[in-house]
């Protein structure tokens, strides 16, 4: 909260993974991101194209953020472009992680509302950053996920629960490489 940050992200997902479900139907995807930070204020774009069907998303996306000892929240918005059908969506969402538990354990939920769907999902997640080398990190974790009529071709209730180890290496202080399986 204290200076201007940024992040830039590439990478590709055997499976677009999303609220719960395989959203290309076992197809992947390549995607980017750029991210700012200033303050209390996150702004960013993210555009994935899938390489082996016709699908393309572009979110736009704005977010107050706060921190309140061990507990960080957001109130956020996104606009969803979906330019291989001209189609497009609303959304709001909002976020709580809590950092202050024992063995160094997060856990974080989130809630997000779609005005196109006219729905709602949520998740759950609880991680831990285990550091095996100063440029080597393990982080396992869990997700809960809960749909109530966001995904309209899925059921409502419990969505799916997903166990995810991603693997991060540190290549300079401005640069890390980072997998996951889930």
């Amino acid at each position: 909260h204290d200076a201007a940050e940024f992040h830039i992200h590439t990478g590709w997902q055997s499976r677009y993974f999303s609220e719960g479900r395989d959203a290309l139907d076992g197809d992947s995807i390549w995607a980017s991101s750029f991210e700012f930070g200033l303050e209390h204020l996150a702004a960013g774009f993210w555009y994935g194209k899938s390489p082996d069907q016709s699908y393309d998303e572009l979110q736009l996306s704005l977010a107050l953020t706060q921190t309140f000892g061990d507990f960080e929240t957001y109130i956020g918005y996104t606009h969803y472009i979906f330019p291989f059908d001209g189609s497009h969506d609303n959304e709001i969402s909002t976020g709580i992680t809590w950092t202050g538990l024992p063995a160094e354990i997060e856990i974080s939920a989130d809630i997000y509302h779609s005005f196109d769907a006219d729905g709602y999902f949520a998740e759950l997640s609880v991680s831990r950053e285990f550091e095996i080398t100063q440029s080597f990190n393990i982080i396992p974790s869990s997700i809960f996920g809960i749909n109530q009529g966001y995904v309209s071709d899925g059921h409502d209730g419990a969505n799916h629960f997903a166990l995810q180890i991603g693997y991060e290496y540190v290549l300079t202080k401005s640069l890390s490489l980072i997998a996951h399986t889930t």
